[in-house]
């Protein structure tokens, strides 16, 4: 892990582990179920080792776009859910 994570998290702080928690998972089960090393995963998908490593011990924090591109490169379904209602026209 990148950094042990303190006693005094705020629920934003919790959210955020949690999400990247299940991305280095998916990136890492995936990479295992491929056989590969990090630096043959790297090469596959033409970055570093290092970053494969940032990856897959939450030291990354993904765009909104570079997530759904990375997920869609190895065909791990993907999706955010946002609880929102939808934006009400302002009138004038």
């Amino acid at each position: 892990m990148c950094d042990l994570l303190p006693d005094n998290l705020t629920d934003v702080q919790i959210k955020d582990s949690v999400i990247r928690e299940k991305i280095a998972a998916a990136i890492y089960n995936k990479r295992m179920a491929m056989g590969l090393t990090q630096k043959e995963f790297a090469d596959f998908l033409n970055v570093s080792q290092g970053m494969i490593s940032k990856w897959e011990n939450l030291c990354y924090s993904f765009t909104v776009s570079s997530l759904f591109d990375l997920m869609d490169r190895l065909s791990i379904p993907c999706e955010i859910y946002i609880d929102s209602k939808p934006a009400e026209k302002i009138m004038k």
